[in-house]
């Protein structure tokens, strides 16, 4: 085999040992169950919606659902999923 052919194989062996771990903790992410029932009274609903309304502009850890540090609309699109859904 030539330098050359042994550089590009160096180089993809690199890159797939550096996604790897990227894709492993993305799986592990997005299998992450969360069910964004804040008053913990068995239902997502309109009480629910109010108490991550006031999580805005600060940090709670408990209305951060995506677990990025910033209460947004990302966590807003999650409650929205299980709104409604049924209580527990």
């Amino acid at each position: 085999m030539g330098g050359k052919m042994k550089k590009i194989i160096g180089l993809v062996l690199i890159c797939l040992l550096l996604t790897i771990p990227v894709m492993a903790y993305g799986y592990r992410k997005l299998t992450f169950k969360v069910r964004p029932d804040l008053n913990e009274d068995g239902c997502v609903d309109m009480d629910d919606f109010g108490i991550l309304a006031n999580c805005y502009g600060e940090y709670d850890m408990k209305c951060d659902f995506n677990k990025d540090g910033i209460i947004n609309d990302r966590d807003k699109s999650i409650w929205i999923g299980f709104y409604n859904m049924g209580c527990t």
